[in-house]
């Protein structure tokens, strides 16, 4: 199945893309793409997206379409899925 991913602020520097297509196998769920998301660019968005334990971080936003995904959720994709990664903003 095809995921597209977006990614936000310093998710889109650590990944080098603003977005992309994942093809993952059916079944796969929220925590498989980021393990590979994180597989294919590196420690720099694995520590981003990953907590120390290798599961998803707290503070990262995941959405599924429009809907937000509850932290620590096992949320299962679609083929098609859109999601997107948005990491803690701050600023002035």
């Amino acid at each position: 199945m095809r995921i597209h991913v977006e990614y936000f602020a310093q998710a889109r520097e650590a990944a080098g893309c603003p977005g992309e297509c994942v093809t993952l196998t059916d079944g796969a769920t929220l925590v498989d793409l980021v393990l590979a998301l994180a597989s294919t660019h590196g420690p720099r968005l694995a520590q981003l997206v990953l907590d120390p334990d290798g599961g998803l971080s707290r503070h990262i936003l995941f959405t599924i379409g429009d809907c937000h995904t509850a932290p620590g959720a096992s949320v299962s994709l679609a083929d098609g899925d859109r999601v997107t990664i948005v990491p803690p903003i701050s600023g002035g």
